[in-house]
């Protein structure tokens, strides 16, 4: 993948875990994303982290201290929607047929493995008043190779999701 846009990306997944009646369900939702690093992809120079590393928020200490411009501007600049990107990059229906499909059984890997350790984190849950069920929003940072197979980067057990307002 960064041979065919010419920077290092992750992508960005949201999700939904609940468990209801002692059952566990996990919701994919759709607009997820892409995150792309500052700089050009430099494969033989790891010491340039604004071409190696897609955190966004190093990409708005690059815009205010190298390019001197407002920092949220990184968010506009260097995230994109999943589906929309990879469907122009590679087909109408690339999402469905080649993405999806790994997402989903990453998914199922991670909740299959993950029964056991689910908690609710809503503290009337702890005490044993949440009633029928609890929830939990997570977000999965997935990596993609040149033949797009993805590899799981990290899960984010509270991701950040008020990125700044751009317009």
């Amino acid at each position: 993948f960064p041979v065919t846009i010419g920077r290092q990306v992750h992508i960005r997944i949201y999700v939904l875990v609940t468990v209801i009646d002692q059952k566990p369900h996990i919701y994919l939702y759709n607009d997820n994303l892409i995150f792309a690093a500052v700089e050009q992809y430099r494969k033989d120079d790891l010491k340039y982290p604004y071409s190696n590393l897609t955190n966004l928020h190093l990409g708005s200490i690059f815009y205010n201290e190298q390019l001197k411009i407002d920092g949220s501007q990184a968010y506009k600049d260097l995230s994109f929607p999943l589906i929309e990107t990879v469907n122009e990059i590679y087909g109408s229906e690339f999402y469905d047929k080649v993405v999806f499909p790994q997402i989903k059984k990453m998914l199922e890997v991670i909740l299959d493995n993950s029964i056991p350790y689910l908690k609710c984190m809503n503290t009337n849950c702890r005490s044993g008043t949440c009633g029928r069920g609890c929830f939990q929003n997570i977000a999965i940072d997935i990596m993609p190779d040149e033949d797009f197979n993805i590899y799981l980067l990290e899960i984010n057990g509270r991701p950040g999701m008020n990125a700044p307002t751009v317009s």
